[in-house]
């Protein structure tokens, strides 16, 4: 897929190019839309979209000034300008700053998808050289992505990863660091989202000589990478992540960073994380027996080492995603007898009690919900906060109550009075839109299409 960002004043100018680009090109990935130069050459500064489209005469920053910094930061990026009549002369200066096209105003649809599609041409004849000449690195890596998801998935040894890592990095392995990235939204996300898959299945194809993504696993509580880093810092490619999908998709994502030593640690890292999940998941279905036999099933040839660990992970894990409080005991009180030790872990559920009416907790949520829908910051965190719980047990509470997650919830609040202002009203779109949470009408009207199937103006003419 190809980046394009795109930049002019004109509202309409903006919403035509998007619409013909993204019907008639089906390689493409409209990142970003921009009205105003500041906030654009600000987004830029930290991005490398593979072509960019812009007005010369926008607020703030202009086309050449754009034109200039690409050329001297972003040697890999295109440029495509709009121009009008009486700036032709002007358009000259981004000429010789290296534009590849500029189109006067009016143009056709058939001049910008011909200016970018002869754009892709030269990149794909690019990366076809740049894969050709790099096939054998290539190469090790996929074989490395191969061990590690058969280590996962089948507990298999890593010294044959342990060694190809070494292979693909061979003067400093040393350096290396495997690392986890687990982004997490406040207003929550749906793994069948197909903006998110797309976002994390191109993360996912990463590969250079300073980072692989090996690894990708998304659910309903988060987008997992795992990956390999040789002197460089996880947090760019983690942050350059979280603006491409905010700028993408209007989600707000968190991260946080985990470093393992071995693969295998972190193989056991993820069966830890499994376990606590499905044991949540039974208790809060008040299955507290059938809790105590996943458990008896699941550590049944555990040894007391994995056992100790198992144990301090699920009371830590327990304590940080939900209000459940447990009658624990500390790492220097746990028994050194095998037989007490998987007793202690059995009985785990027993020990566990709710400190709150989940009914009643979904109720306040609710209400708050309704009086807050209008705030465009509103989210699982926000909400989670004024009720004194964790985001992860409000999370399970929606998806378990009201059979939708909470962004589901949040998004059904918004567009059922999206549909009653704009039946019953005469308020513009853009007015309808700041007033139901959404700050870029844009964003506004995709997610009322998606809910309704019509956009707005279909939907007023209809229910008039």
């Amino acid at each position: 897929m190809y980046s394009i960002i795109i930049a002019d004043d004109d509202f309409a100018i903006c919403e035509g190019i998007r619409k013909v680009l993204e019907n008639a090109l089906d390689n493409i990935r409209i990142d970003g839309i921009f009205y105003d130069g500041n906030e654009f050459y600000n987004y830029i500064t930290s991005h490398s979209p593979d072509i960019i489209i812009s007005d010369i005469s926008m607020p703030g920053k202009n086309g050449i000034d754009i034109c200039r910094y690409v050329n001297e930061h972003m040697p890999d990026t295109h440029i495509i300008l709009i121009t009008g009549h009486l700036e032709f002369e002007y358009a000259k200066e981004a000429v010789n700053n290296h534009a590849d096209y500029f189109m006067p105003k009016p143009f056709s649809s058939k001049q910008i998808i011909g200016h970018v599609s002869s754009i892709i041409e030269l990149l794909e004849s690019r990366r076809k050289l740049s894969v050709k000449e790099s096939q054998d690195y290539l190469q090790r890596w996929n074989t490395l992505r191969e061990s590690v998801h058969d280590a996962f998935k089948n507990g298999l040894s890593s010294q044959l990863t342990l060694s190809l890592l070494k292979s693909v990095f061979p003067q400093n392995p040393e350096d290396c660091r495997i690392c986890q990235l687990v982004f997490r939204s406040e207003n929550g996300f749906e793994e069948d989202d197909l903006n998110l898959r797309q976002y994390s299945q191109d993360l996912g194809e990463l590969c250079t000589e300073n980072i692989c993504i090996i690894f990708v696993d998304i659910t309903s509580s988060g987008i997992m990478f795992l990956a390999i880093f040789n002197n460089t810092e996880p947090t760019e490619t983690a942050q350059e992540f979280i603006k491409s999908m905010k700028f993408a998709t209007g989600i707000t994502l968190t991260y946080s960073c985990t470093h393992f030593n071995t693969m295998e640690e972190w193989i056991n890292n993820c069966k830890n994380i499994s376990v606590c999940e499905r044991l949540l998941k039974l208790i809060y279905s008040s299955s507290i027996e059938l809790a105590s036999a996943f458990l008896k099933t699941r550590i049944s040839e555990y040894t007391e080492s994995q056992l100790r660990e198992l144990y301090l992970f699920i009371v830590e894990y327990l304590r940080e995603n939900s209000t459940l409080s447990i009658d624990a005991y500390d790492k220097g009180s746990l028994p050194e007898d095998i037989s007490e030790l998987r007793h202690i872990v059995y009985s785990i559920p027993y020990r566990i009690s709710t400190t709150e009416n989940n009914s009643l907790l979904i109720s306040k949520a609710t209400d708050y919900i309704k009086a807050n829908y209008s705030d465009s910051n509103l989210s699982l965190s926000i909400v989670a906060e004024k009720l004194k719980i964790s985001p992860g047990h409000l999370g399970k509470l929606f998806k378990n109550k009201l059979g939708m997650n909470f962004s589901e919830y949040v998004l059904k609040v918004r567009m059922e009075e999206a549909k009653r202002l704009l039946a019953t009203t005469d308020k513009t779109v853009l007015e309808i839109s700041s007033l139901v949470g959404y700050i870029y009408p844009t964003y506004f009207r995709k997610m009322f299409h998606s809910y309704t199937l019509m956009s707005p103006s279909q939907y007023r003419k209809v229910n008039r």
